[in-house]
């Protein structure tokens, strides 16, 4: 829709549903104590955890759980009607943003027959120009799928995504969107905060407020970020999974220690660990001192598999109060996968290792920024395991996102083979801090 009242820059206004438009908090507490207490098991975690999990993650897919995944969806369904409202407003700001000439789109993980049956009774419809639900993409918020889908399906430019979780924003950033947190959420604010949401929008007003200065995108991180510390690996002959090697002679004015495995005291205060799969077995370098959990704590006891929740469990337990941050780093699994993992874990973080995210990720620079204060190692390479600048991946891009992490303690920069460093170095310098400190002859 074009018009000459669109908000300068902004294409489209995408929101989440569930406790973003529709207040359907009391009704899935009420939907899931009746299944779960239906079929023998107990209501027992914070309604924040039910309503960010798939239904089979709540119920499993054993007989039970199959049964209690159809008496939630028939007990929501009958208690829809009188138990999810509209929050209040926002009938008026949907109205307002389609008078600016802003196009208005639902996105969310809600069942297409349960979305339709509220958007009909909610007063919405009238604004909203297309909707997407959780059928038409395999992967869901947090991933980035229903978003991108939502962007090339109805040729969006650019977009913002107002919702009031973790998921939301989290999904925002990976599709390279502005995430808008919702100042009626029911989520703790610091773990909103943690997500960097580009704008908060206190009241429904608020979501219309935002895009009277789109261009201002202040970036969202700590604007006085600690000291990063520098490493360099050289032709991939550190050990596997050792990825802070020692420093070569040739650079000239870098700190030439090896970084702390135990303890904060060295010059980055990291354990980095391989994480080899999510869900599988993880490699720890074993000649550090480093203090690793008995591998018998890791596996379920029933069928033995290797447990990621257990796992991380175990290293936060072994490294609280050290003072030391345990980095984790996605091989396989994705940021969205690592962030819903780490939440609630104090002394946990990630390490990102750019050339993997460009193969998991859809860009490389927005999944820098989604991860935020999670962030404490990252590792520079280009797409295709070279030295930045010798491959396919925006650098500026990727420079403006990792400068505003607050967390960050370490770069890897990974110049390839021993032979080509110099000139590799040539071409990463220009990213690095400090990168007037050249390599000696």
């Amino acid at each position: 829709m074009a018009s000459a009242n669109r908000a300068a820059g902004i294409d489209a206004v995408l929101f989440d549903w569930d406790g973003t438009l529709m207040d359907t908090w009391l009704l899935v507490e009420a939907s899931y104590r009746y299944a779960l207490g239906a079929i023998g098991r107990a209501y027992d975690r914070p309604l924040t955890w039910y309503v960010t999990r798939r239904l089979g993650e709540v119920f499993g897919d054993d007989a039970d759980g199959r049964r209690g995944q159809e008496l939630y969806r028939s007990y929501y369904l009958e208690h829809s009607p009188e138990m999810a409202r509209p929050f209040p407003g926002l009938d008026t700001a949907l109205r307002r943003l389609r008078t600016r000439g802003v196009r208005v789109g639902i996105v969310t993980n809600k069942e297409r027959r349960r979305l339709d049956a509220e958007l009909d009774r909610s007063g919405f419809a009238p604004w909203v120009d297309f909707v997407v639900t959780t059928e038409e993409t395999l992967a869901r918020k947090p991933e980035a799928d229903p978003l991108v889908w939502a962007t090339v399906r109805y040729g969006l430019g650019p977009a913002v995504y107002v919702g009031d979780s973790p998921v939301d924003l989290t999904a925002g950033r990976l599709a390279g969107m502005k995430p808008v947190a919702v100042g009626w959420s029911r989520f703790d604010r610091s773990l909103l905060e943690r997500r960097r949401p580009w704008r908060w929008a206190p009241t429904p007003e608020d979501v219309v407020k935002v895009l009277d200065d789109p261009a201002a995108d202040a970036d969202p991180g700590s604007p006085s970020q600690p000291p990063v510390s520098v490493y360099v690996t050289v032709g991939g002959r550190t050990r596997p999974g050792v990825l802070l090697g020692r420093v070569p002679e040739r650079v000239r004015g870098w700190d030439r220690q090896e970084p702390t495995w135990v303890g904060g005291d060295g010059p980055a205060g990291l354990a980095v660990r391989m994480w080899t799969v999510l869900g599988g077995s993880g490699w720890v370098p074993p000649d550090r001192g480093m203090p690793r959990p008995d591998v018998a704590v890791l596996r379920e006891p029933e069928d033995g598999k290797w447990n990621a929740d257990r796992e991380l469990a175990a290293w936060q337990q072994l490294w609280a109060g050290t003072g030391t941050v345990a980095a984790f780093e996605p091989t396989r699994s994705t940021v969205a996968e690592m962030l819903d993992r780490l939440d609630e874990r104090d002394g946990l973080g990630l390490c990102l290792d750019t050339a993997r995210l460009a193969r998991t990720e859809y860009d490389v620079a927005d999944a820098v920024a989604a991860a935020g204060e999670y962030v404490t190692v990252l590792r520079i390479r280009d797409a295709n395991g070279l030295a930045p600048g010798w491959g396919p991946l925006d650098w500026d891009r990727i420079q403006r996102a990792w400068r505003g992490l607050p967390q960050l303690r370490a770069l890897v920069l990974d110049c390839a083979w021993r032979p080509n460093f110099a000139a590799a170095w040539d071409r990463a310098a220009r990213w690095i801090p400090g990168a007037g400190d050249q390599p000696g002859g």
